[in-house]
């Protein structure tokens, strides 16, 4: 009699390694998925960022053309002339405010409000009131069943 034999056959050891190998195929799988997920998230990231700072360079732009049209502006009037030419800007006179909206994507604008007005100056043009991004798409609240009513 073997006294220092096991006990336990080779049937164990086999589910062991079934068990064993299940875990890690199911580890992969979930490791998998999360990294496609990842990728998927990074490449929307990506594509926001560039929009937000693609809109942020037409806004410098346009910014440094009204710069230029109030330095050239006589007053009020001559400006609102001026800038009316210019697609995506409002002037209100009566408040002395330019809006500036530029598309960043299919949802988002960015908008740039300059204040405190002054055409002809040669420093302190305008004030950047304003200057951010806004979210443009209908929000439609999920309609669930109710679940308990709460008698």
């Amino acid at each position: 009699m073997n006294r220092g034999a096991s006990r336990a056959g080779s049937g164990a050891s086999s589910i062991m390694v079934i068990i064993v190998c299940v875990c890690l195929t199911v580890f992969s799988v979930l490791a998998l998925v999360t990294v496609r997920t990842e990728v998927k998230l990074t490449s929307k990231t990506t594509q926001s960022v560039t929009n937000r700072y693609a809109a942020d360079a037409e806004a410098e732009k346009v910014l440094s053309v009204i710069d230029g049209l109030i330095a050239m502006s006589y007053n009020r009037i001559d400006l609102e002339i001026r800038i009316r030419e210019i697609e995506g800007i409002t002037y209100n006179v009566i408040e002395n405010e330019i809006r500036i909206n530029i598309k960043v994507d299919e949802n988002n604008i960015l908008e740039v409000i300059l204040t405190d007005i002054n055409p002809g100056a040669a420093t302190d043009r305008y004030k950047i009131n304003t200057h951010r991004q806004i979210n443009t798409a209908q929000w439609n609240p999920d309609n669930f069943p109710v679940l308990w009513p709460g008698n």
